[in-house]
């Protein structure tokens, strides 16, 4: 059970600094070799490729892709396409939050591997108010039908 109670007015406020927490956690990953420089961002869903869009890709100019059902990534499965979408082999981050948490297991056989997540810890007015879930996917095998 989520231990965080849904005060959306806390997920809108604290949308930048996870954007910044997750920027420089992705940094040093990068920096010492466990991802690759500029790995793209992975997002289930429009709504959390569209705020990753906002408050990390025009900012830092990462690329957020989506891969799901279409029903869940709406307009972004074109705009992943149009952005050179995937690409077999490639490595991607795949967050989520304990606000509006999402499995990347969903889509785990689409991977060689997906690597346990990582915990960043949000805080507002020196509170702990949720937790971003930064997972690892490793080695693009399949790309399912159902994206496009």
């Amino acid at each position: 059970a989520n231990q965080y109670v849904k005060d959306y007015t806390i997920e809108i406020s604290t949308c930048e600094q996870s954007a910044k927490l997750f920027m420089d956690y992705a940094r040093e990953q990068e920096q010492c070799g466990a991802m690759p420089i500029d790995a793209p961002i992975l997002a289930p869903t429009w709504s959390m490729a569209a705020q990753y869009e906002y408050y990390i890709s025009e900012k830092e100019g990462r690329r957020i892709l989506t891969l799901g059902p279409l029903y869940c990534t709406h307009q972004y499965a074109w705009i992943s396409q149009k952005r050179n979408g995937l690409e077999y082999g490639m490595d991607l981050w795949f967050i989520t939050d304990s606000y509006d948490y999402r499995s990347p297991y969903f889509i785990s056989t689409c991977f060689q591997e997906i690597e346990g997540a990582d915990t960043l810890q949000v805080y507002c007015n020196k509170r702990h108010v949720k937790d971003l879930y930064v997972y690892k996917m490793r080695g693009l095998q399949r790309i399912p039908k159902y994206i496009y």
